[in-house]
């Protein structure tokens, strides 16, 4: 008769009390990743008006946001929790995943705010584009 730890699965996570990465990787690696997204935000924040449409810049900064609480959970869920704890573990694991959703969601909203931003410049350029031919053809005697 086969048990839940007779899987590969359950005797991997039974086998290893400790974290799945050595803290020591993962936490100068998530400091990195945090400083290269604060630095990002920071940049989008700064940038000048007009540079970039402002619902991208507020998707982008939102993503931003998210994406910082997302490294350093991410970094614990590696580096710090144990299966040993299933509760904590499970709690962590579940709550990257989401943010992780919530980045991919964030994500589709940016790629769907650009096709729309796309289509309204596509749609003032012929607007602007038939008002110079009409112009033109006008001044013809």
């Amino acid at each position: 008769m086969q048990t839940d730890l007779d899987s590969p699965f359950s005797l991997t996570l039974a086998a290893g009390s400790g974290p799945l990465a050595p803290w020591w990787l993962v936490v100068p690696l998530a400091a990195i990743a945090l400083l290269a997204t604060a630095s990002h935000i920071i940049v989008l924040r700064e940038a000048p008006v007009g540079a970039l449409p402002e619902s991208r810049r507020r998707i982008r900064i939102s993503t931003g946001w998210v994406v910082m609480v997302a490294i350093p959970l991410t970094a614990y869920a590696f580096g710090i929790a144990t299966p040993s704890k299933p509760g904590v573990f499970s709690v962590v694991w579940l709550s990257v995943v989401g943010l992780l959703g919530a980045i991919v969601l964030l994500a589709m909203l940016d790629a769907f705010n650009t096709v729309r931003l796309h289509r309204d410049e596509s749609r003032r350029l012929r607007r602007d584009l038939g008002a110079a031919l009409r112009g033109k053809h006008d001044e013809r005697p």
